[in-house]
């Protein structure tokens, strides 16, 4: 019996006799298979012993075969062709009358498959023309098994092979039955938003329930493709879409077999690579040698109709097809090949060579009978009346989806849609401009990825983006699919870089990345043009690779043999598990302590999801599952260590720190109020958080708690204040103010803070800080459109800091109006066109008249609501580089739940305001004081957390010393009401509502710096 008949015979019975299988091979060896054992039981029912008896079916005969003493009794079920050759093989479970009914049934159909299938194709076994009708639909139930769609069609297919005559014929009949019913009086049409797809609904006969599904025909009116419509609605527009794509390859099909389709080089490769590949492989050589990009055959092929039209000294074959003959010399090669080239009204149309054993005469025939077939095609396809004519249309393709960032917007309207329970690209080619189809054929219906690694790689800013479709994956609820985002090189292509350096001197960054499969921009992250510096990657950046252990002896050898000795020299020994671990715990301290908590609070929460809520490094999860047991609680060092391949003793000490650092505990009880005392011009911060723990050495010495200056300190104990940082891409007007701001906050050293305001109805983006003097060199800069010639002259890594990414995204977002996302294109538009209003008042104090610094949004709040009315500003749309201090939060009458940072020891800071008495309220209703930790795991309060009185970035990189002041509760009161002139804290809302009014600009010398 053939083999492939036993393969697919096999391959539909190897899940139900599995255990069967194992035993035979644990008998007759593991090399054996699945067909194997059927050809193994075709023998043996040649034997005496195989009891062979007579069923129900005259073709069919069962046999009761044994192979050796250690396996069961097998039932085998054959059929004899009417020739005599055994045509099917089955087996039956038992020989119950059930099991062996069953066995027949698929004998039956299979032989029905059969005889069809025979009866379809001539003596020679190909396809009849008129005959074999059901191979459409044939395949297109294959194609419904491949993808698993029919099961859905079971319940229909056990009805109608009940109805009479239907019982023997083979399963893809039931596609042609329900074509029938969908032509039918019963049949209801479902209106859908498609050219070529059909929807209906229909009865059948025999069920209780109506089915749905999706019918699409083809050009004579026979069955294209049936699909059942999934019990999940969400589905269907991706259903719909893969229905018209078939469409879409059927005529691509068409028009290239007619030969009316587009004409690439590669289609004219086919006949050619044969003859010419040694050719093709030395051209493919020499561009590498050249430092070019190793080209496909469509290259080489536009290759040699360039060198054709070149030749001067090319031959007539045939002047009535307008063949020529031409005898040319590929790059790369030494000989030269003999060319047939025929070309037409669109180019060239046929390419042939004449190698040897070939004659002249018979190439050209060959080519014009293919032009004769093509044009019996043509011909054949072209319609009875001759048409109108038509004045030629440009060729226009939709838009496709080519660059990282239109991705990213694609996903952040996928996050909405999500969040309001909509379909989850309902309205996004609107908004975005590319098409439905595109879009679902990146994007599954449930958010997860459909295209492969390399696709996103060779998105436009990809790298750039990476970090923000990592995020919006997760949002989505698809955390495989953030996993399996392409990363930055990894050590082993890092060593093919070097490799093909050394091959390549001359080479840039960019031929190498082509050389190695890698993309561009990663590679000219870490290496540079110039032999001295070519690998920029730091060792920091070399050891954070999860495959630099496997490949650090391939990187020094590589640096060595490009002469880099003492870089080789000076690379790190790689980490072993257990110092990776305390690294990367170490670095991500303040993140991990985040999830920590959050899994104490709740100890069913598993920790990949802790890790989501913190929307940090894909990694993270590993680590929870070494460092929280059960019931969310800290697991001792030893357990952990024991778990830590080569860890050594002189570890131990590291561990135990960072886990005391970590100690998820969060008290319930009151808040506490922390002073970080005043330095040189810097004023005090009040913070409300939980209460830190106690100063084990200042405790040790006998002396009083110390209260340190170091931020990390205040927050020990408060874990749920610190915030991780997050990407703004859902918030895309908030996003783009604070590019602003930071942008704005570099280019004047002197403000400490800027903030942004946008007013849609006017179209309008009004900008601050909290320094007068600042705020009108910042009306100056933006009215003389100084903003746009700033931004062309940056020329520093858009990496390197987040002042550089802010101004290298801003830059993008003004230069290509195309890159503006829809939620901010009216907002960039005003920001382009300069439409900006600047707040110069000078502010007093309404105490001491003195001249005040007000923080950057009250000003914006005062002048808007000067000018349009109180409560006009929606304080939602304001953003900026510094997160509301606890009297702004007042000030705009933020909810307790909206995050603020500390307070202000200043009479800025509080003018209008008793800051003792709100701090004491915000303590009494647990309201803290919120820091962010950065990107490099550091807390700080100086990114996107508060406002600022002054320099906060300075003090906070200022060394650091301690003071044994007493709590603030006491000594910080008093210091607080002598600072803000011991106003009286009695203070009524009324007189708090009357700040100091705003003055003229006035001839006074400022303030050195803002107090």
């Amino acid at each position: 019996m053939f083999r492939k008949r036993l393969d697919r015979i096999w391959n539909q019975l190897k899940d139900e006799h599995a255990g069967l299988f194992t035993e035979y091979k644990n008998v007759f060896g593991q090399k054996k298979n699945g067909p194997d054992l059927l050809q193994a039981l075709l023998d043996a029912t040649g034997k005496p012993c195989s009891q062979p008896s007579a069923t129900d079916v005259p073709n069919v005969t069962r046999f009761v075969v044994q192979l050796d003493a250690r396996l069961p009794a097998i039932h085998v079920l054959t059929w004899k062709e009417a020739d005599g050759a055994i045509g099917d093989v089955r087996l039956a479970k038992s020989d119950s009358a059930d099991a062996l009914a069953q066995v027949l049934g698929v004998m039956i159909r299979s032989a029905k498959f059969r005889k069809s299938d025979r009866n379809a194709r001539d003596e020679s076994g190909n396809w009849r023309e008129e005959g074999g009708q059901w191979r459409p639909v044939r395949q297109l139930w294959q194609k419904l098994e491949k993808l698993g769609e029919d099961e859905a069609f079971r319940s229909v297919l056990d009805v109608w092979r009940g109805q009479p005559g239907n019982e023997l014929l083979p399963d893809f009949r039931v596609l042609e039955y329900l074509q029938a019913l969908t032509n039918g009086p019963d049949a209801r049409s479902v209106q859908i938003k498609s050219p070529s797809v059909q929807r209906f609904v229909l009865r059948v006969p025999g069920m209780k329930d109506t089915i749905d599904v999706l019918r699409r025909l083809t050009d004579d009116g026979s069955l294209a493709e049936l699909r059942m419509v999934p019990a999940q609605k969400e589905r269907l527009p991706w259903l719909i879409n893969d229905v018209e794509r078939g469409a879409v390859r059927s005529v691509a099909r068409r028009t290239r077999e007619e030969g009316t389709g587009p004409r690439t080089p590669a289609n004219f490769w086919n006949p050619l690579k044969e003859h010419l590949n040694t050719q093709f492989e030395a051209f493919r050589e020499d561009r590498r040698r050249k430092h070019e990009r190793v080209p496909a055959a469509g290259a080489f092929v536009k290759h040699l109709d360039a060198l054709c039209m070149d030749d001067d000294e090319s031959e007539v074959v045939d002047a009535g097809n307008d063949i020529w003959k031409h005898e040319v010399t590929p790059d790369g090669s030494r000989k030269p090949i003999v060319l047939l080239r025929r070309t037409d009204t669109r180019g060239l149309a046929s390419l042939r060579v004449l190698s040897e054993g070939m004659t002249l005469a018979a190439v050209q025939a060959s080519m014009v009978s293919d032009l004769a077939k093509g044009q019996r095609k043509a011909s054949a396809a072209a319609p009875t009346e001759p048409a109108p004519p038509i004045a030629p249309q440009p060729a226009t393709s939709p838009p496709k989806l080519k660059d990282a960032h239109q991705l990213t917007q694609v996903l952040e309207l996928a996050v909405l849609n999500r969040a309001q329970s909509k379909e989850l690209l309902a309205g996004v080619a609107e908004v975005t401009g590319i098409p439905d189809r595109e879009l679902r054929n990146w994007i599954n219906y449930d958010g997860s990825l459909l295209r492969a690694a390399s696709a996103l790689i060779n998105l436009r800013g990809y790298f750039d983006e990476r970090e923000d479709l990592y995020g919006l994956f997760t949002l989505l609820g698809q955390p495989e699919s953030a996993k399996t985002l392409p990363g930055e090189l990894t050590a082993e292509q890092m060593v093919k870089v070097l490799q093909a350096r050394l091959a390549h001197p001359g080479a840039n960054t960019t031929r190498l990345a082509h050389m190695v499969n890698c993309n561009p921009e990663a590679v000219a992250r870490h290496f540079a043009d110039d032999h001295a510096t070519f690998m920029k990657a730091g060792n920091y950046t070399l050891r954070a690779l999860p495959d630099y252990l496997e490949h650090w002896a391939g990187l020094q050898a590589a640096l060595k043999a490009l002469g880099h000795v003492e870089r080789a020299a000076g690379l790190p020994a790689p980490d072993n598990e257990a110092q990776r671990f305390l690294r990367e715990l170490e670095e991500r301290l303040y993140p991990v302590r985040i999830a920590v908590a959050q899994m104490r609070r709740d100890p069913t929460l598993l920790a990949a999801d802790a890790a989501q809520l913190v929307n940090t490094w894909p990694e993270m999860p590993a680590l929870l599952d070494k460092l929280v047991g059960p019931g969310g609680t800290l697991r001792e060092a030893a357990a952990i260590a024991r778990d830590l391949q080569a860890f050594s003793p002189d570890l131990q000490p590291l561990l135990e720190n960072l886990l005391n650092r970590i100690d998820p505990q969060v008290r319930t009880g009151a808040m506490v109020e922390e002073l970080m005392p005043a330095q040189g011009i810097m004023p005090g911060k009040v913070f409300i958080v939980r209460e830190p723990p106690p100063d084990e050495a200042a405790l040790a010495q006998g002396a009083r708690p110390v209260k340190s200056r170091r931020i990390e300190r205040i927050y020990a104990n408060s874990a749920d204040l610190v915030v991780a940082p997050r990407s703004y891409r859902a918030e895309r007007q908030k996003q783009s103010l604070r590019w602003l701001s930071t942008v704005l906050k570099g280019t004047f050293s002197r403000a400490a803070e800027v903030q942004a305001y946008w007013d849609p109805k006017r179209g309008e983006i009004w900008v601050s800080s909290n320094d007068t003097t600042s705020n009108a060199a910042i009306e100056e800069f933006l009215s003389q459109g100084m903003l746009t010639r700033n931004l062309q002259a940056f020329s520093g890594n858009p990496h390197a800091s987040r002042r550089a990414r802010h101004t290298s995204n801003l830059r993008k977002m003004l230069n290509d109006e195309s890159a503006r996302p829809a939620q901010a294109r009216e907002l960039l538009d005003a920001m382009f066109n300069g439409r900006f209003r600047v707040p110069i008042e000078v502010y007093r104090s309404s105490t001491s008249g003195r001249r005040i610094e007000l923080h950057a949004e009250r000003r914006i709040k005062r002048a808007f609501e000067g000018q349009y009315g109180e409560g006009s500003l929606d304080r939602n749309r304001i953003a900026g580089t510094m997160r509301p201090c606890g009297i702004c939060a007042k000030d705009f009458s933020l909810p307790d739940t909206a995050r603020r940072g500390p307070f202000w020891m200043s009479r800025s800071s509080g003018e209008g305001y008793d800051v003792i008495a709100i701090a004491e309220e915000n303590r009494n209703a647990s309201i803290g004081a919120y820091a962010t930790v950065t990107r490099q795991g550091e807390l700080t309060i100086a990114y996107n957390t508060d406002s600022t009185d002054g320099d906060s970035e300075a003090a906070e990189e200022a060394p650091q010393e301690t003071t044994s002041t007493p709590a603030l509760s006491s000594w910080s009161v008093r210091k607080a009401r002598t600072v803000l002139g011991k106003r009286d804290t009695s203070q009524t809302a009324a007189q708090a509502d009357r700040p100091g009014e705003p003055t003229k600009p006035d001839s006074a010398p400022p303030p050195a710096k803002r107090r």
